[in-house]
């Protein structure tokens, strides 16, 4: 299916830098659609960056303080990290990440997402490949 849809801008990318400029544009009053083609929202602070990496850290640090207890006289078994519990806990994180940022587009009722591609055809038009919907927009 091909259509024409007309939008102020266009932002190609819902990284940390196009998702926050999506975000001010359409609070600015401007009918934006924002595109992505991985579909992530956040990008790589949310997908493979800050937030997974303090999640992992976190847990890391909370069995290295179980070593270090009986410092302060707190005695019992140390804490044992297991990989398979630390991978679900940060896999939540992101989980409700994604689902918060998806529930922000939905209520902003001036931009639009497309899981796909943007192609630049001429100053006026862009090409969206749709992903999800394998249609040409």
């Amino acid at each position: 299916m091909t259509h024409q849809e007309i939008f102020d801008l266009i932002v190609i990318g819902a990284r940390g830098g196009g998702y926050s400029a999506a975000f001010r544009l359409a609070n600015a009053d401007k009918r934006v659609l924002l595109i992505d083609s991985l579909g992530n929202l956040g990008g790589n602070c949310l997908y493979e960056g800050c937030v997974p990496s303090k999640a992992v850290r976190q847990a890391t640090i909370m069995v290295y303080n179980s070593t270090q207890a009986n410092f302060f006289g707190i005695t019992g078994s140390r804490a044992a990290g297991n990989w398979s519990a630390i991978r679900a806990y940060k896999d939540g994180i992101q989980s409700r990440r994604y689902s918060q940022h998806r529930l922000e587009i939905t209520q902003t009722t001036s931009l639009s997402f497309i899981h796909g591609t943007g192609r630049l055809l001429d100053a006026h038009h862009v090409e969206v490949t749709d992903l999800d919907h394998s249609e040409m927009c």
